[in-house]
């Protein structure tokens, strides 16, 4: 019964809720024509985002195909399962902790053409804190990195250790997207920290405008 509960049941809610809050929220869309480009350009790229701001990321996506790195945890299965009401198929693995499987995976769908998903500080943290697997599936899947933050001027905050947002109803919401990032394939372990810092700043200073603009209620646009 539990299994049943927070695998079939909650994803079914869940899913039904954030249909119906997308309908009573106003979203603004700044700088989308950097994902606008790829797309165009049928080029995979990896969407990358906090995992705190995930909750309405979907509807910041534009492409045709994009599968989600999840975890192989309850709670990814769980997000699994609510993303199928969604027709998003997922990518069950870790591209750091039993690294090379998900990897393959990852490149594997690229190669198919597939856009891909990316929590770079999930499933487990730390927050605001990209991990090197981000770095290493766009090295060696030759996939630009699209950064991309959320923010919305009303919330619920989870005492989650992401400290998850979730847009109230009928609240004003932003999706702020950044440059592509392109990492070379040859490069050392120091250059991939350094990715791994630029990516950091970049979507925190994403989310930091995300913030601003939505708690203005747009006037900043």
């Amino acid at each position: 019964m539990k299994d049943f509960l927070q695998l079939k049941l909650v994803p079914l809610l869940l899913a039904g809720y954030m249909k119906f809050l997308r309908r009573t929220m106003r979203i603004k869309y700044i700088r989308k024509e950097y994902m606008e480009r790829l797309v165009a350009d049928r080029k995979p790229f990896i969407f990358t985002f906090w995992h705190n701001r995930l909750i309405m990321m979907l509807y910041g996506y534009s492409g045709k195909k994009v599968q989600v790195l999840i975890s192989m945890h309850r709670d990814g299965v769980m997000t699994s399962n609510t993303l199928k009401y969604f027709g998003i198929d997922s990518i069950q693995g870790s591209s750091t902790r039993g690294g090379a499987q998900g990897l393959r995976k990852i490149i594997l769908a690229a190669r198919k053409g597939s856009d891909l998903g990316f929590t770079p500080d999930g499933p487990k943290g730390p927050a605001n804190k990209v991990k090197p697997g981000v770095i290493q599936a766009a090295r060696l899947g030759r996939l630009p990195i699209l950064p991309v933050s959320f923010g919305s001027d009303r919330k619920h905050i989870l005492k989650s250790w992401d400290r998850m947002q979730i847009p109230k109803l009928f609240s004003r919401a932003v999706f702020v997207y950044g440059k592509p990032m392109e990492i070379k394939r040859n490069i050392s372990k120091n250059t991939i920290d350094e990715y791994c810092a630029m990516l950091e700043e970049e979507l925190n200073r994403l989310s930091e405008e995300a913030d601003i603009i939505a708690l203005n209620k747009f006037r900043a646009i």
